[in-house]
């Protein structure tokens, strides 16, 4: 900060404060002028000296983007009735109580969650301009488990048909055959 000072642009702004400070009369409004003057000449030094910070390129959101206001309400709910019922564990009000404020907090962002994709689906699908950035939404929030009872059953009728197929890896033909011949002879 002291070689700021000696900064020749600093120093021209230094002299004409102190020179206007000598000339002007001694009053409230010349004293105002003055400070603003002086302040003006530190931000200045403290504008070549100090770095300005930036903010990170990679900051993420707090929350996910289906998490708004109703889900943040829900949640603070579901955190205070749960203290209340580490404080008193022995009132069945407040147990039930608790219980009701977390099947209202799952429910809340399950359906916040769902109208979020089902949102950005029909964005993709009804869009003429596909937006890359909407895809990769969609990837990051995809489900692991399958949706409903038909997906489920078609990936247990795909694990069942390749464990009992011929080319199965862990059983040799051999054993096969004579489990089935095993088999035969016995119905």
């Amino acid at each position: 900060f002291k070689t700021v000072l000696s900064n020749q642009d600093i120093q021209a702004m230094i002299n004409d404060a102190s020179n206007w400070a000598a000339a002007a009369e001694a009053s409230s409004s010349n004293a105002k002028l003055l400070s603003a003057k002086i302040t003006e000449l530190f931000h200045k030094a403290a504008e070549t000296t100090l770095k300005e910070s930036k903010p990170s390129a990679t900051s993420k959101p707090k929350h996910s983007a289906w998490f708004d206001n109703s889900c943040l309400k829900a949640r603070r709910l579901m955190h205070r009735s749960s203290r209340m019922r580490d404080k008193y564990p022995d009132s069945e009000s407040i147990r039930l109580r608790h219980r009701e404020n977390n099947k209202s907090y799952k429910k809340t962002v399950k359906s916040k969650k769902d109208k979020f994709l089902d949102k950005l689906n029909s964005k993709i699908k009804n869009g003429k301009i596909v937006s890359w950035r909407d895809f990769q939404k969609l990837k990051r929030f995809k489900k692991k488990e399958a949706k409903n009872d038909t997906e489920m059953l078609g990936s247990f009728q795909e694990f069942y048909k390749k464990l009992y197929s011929d080319d199965h890896p862990t059983v040799d033909q051999l054993t096969k055959e004579a489990l089935l011949n095993e088999a035969d002879s016995i119905s």
